[in-house]
C-alpha cells in the first residue's frame, strides 16, 4: 500500500479537486473569500499540500 503524497503539483491538484482548469485555479487563488490553499513554490512550480486541498473540499462540499 502506498501512502498519499504530502504535496501535489498544480496539474495534479487541479485534477484532485475535480478537474478544474488552470484558469479556474488562477481565479481561485485571487478570491480571498473562497479560501483556496496558498501554493508552495519550488523552482517556479506550484505545489499544494494535500491536507489543505482536503480541507478546502470539505468546506465546499455540496449536499447531494
Amino acid at each position: 500500500m502506498q501512502d498519499k503524497p504530502n504535496l501535489l503539483p498544480a496539474p495534479a491538484a487541479r485534477a484532485y479537486v475535480g478537474g478544474i482548469s488552470a484558469m479556474s485555479e488562477w481565479r481561485n487563488e485571487r478570491d480571498p473569500d473562497l479560501g483556496w490553499p496558498v501554493p508552495i513554490r519550488i523552482n517556479r512550480r506550484k505545489f499544494y499540500r494535500v491536507s489543505e486541498l482536503d480541507a478546502f473540499l470539505s468546506r465546499h462540499q455540496v449536499a447531494a
